[in-house]
């Protein structure tokens, strides 16, 4: 866990098929929205950090951009082992020119079998994210559904100090 990056773990054609097959399970079970509202993809803190470096923003609508490119990723490029339980995928799509890639682990999960965990996004352009505008780092909580019930939440525990 000292290591910058992971260890590379070779997989076979087989086991790359059973990857792209476990994560097509969970996108299929709804749009992006729902997938991110249900905890069924969720973003890492890392994820979070790197996505606001490497693409300028971290709203809702570039999560679900995200989402939405990981649904039609069709290549799994590496696996690592980083140190925790479970091993992390990079995704790719297949014959992509912008050669974006999104890294993600499968977590045990009590709502379906597993959960999809975004870890980082790499091979960012601009032109990779053309569609979503370029917004200030700053962000209102009430511009955000998911902060607003977070921010519920932390008032209910509050109350009850």
């Amino acid at each position: 866990m000292d290591q910058r990056y992971g260890e590379d773990i070779y997989i076979t054609d087989g086991q790359k098929r059973v990857v792209i097959s476990e994560k097509n399970s969970i996108v299929e079970l709804g749009t992006s929205e729902y997938l991110l509202d249900n905890k069924l993809v969720r973003i890492g803190k890392h994820s979070l950090k790197r996505i606001l470096q490497r693409v300028g923003s971290d709203s809702f609508e570039t999560l679900i951009t995200i989402i939405d490119r990981i649904k039609i990723m069709n290549h799994v490029h590496k696996a690592q082992w980083k140190g925790y339980p479970q091993l992390s995928y990079t995704l790719k799509l297949e014959n992509d020119p912008n050669r974006f890639k999104i890294s993600i682990s499968f977590e045990p999960s009590e709502i379906e079998n597993h959960t999809l965990k975004v870890i980082t996004v790499s091979n960012v352009r601009s032109s990779d994210f053309s569609s979503i505008p370029k917004e200030n780092m700053e962000q209102r909580i009430n511009e955000n559904p998911i902060l607003v019930e977070k921010m519920e939440k932390i008032k209910e525990r509050l109350k009850k100090l």
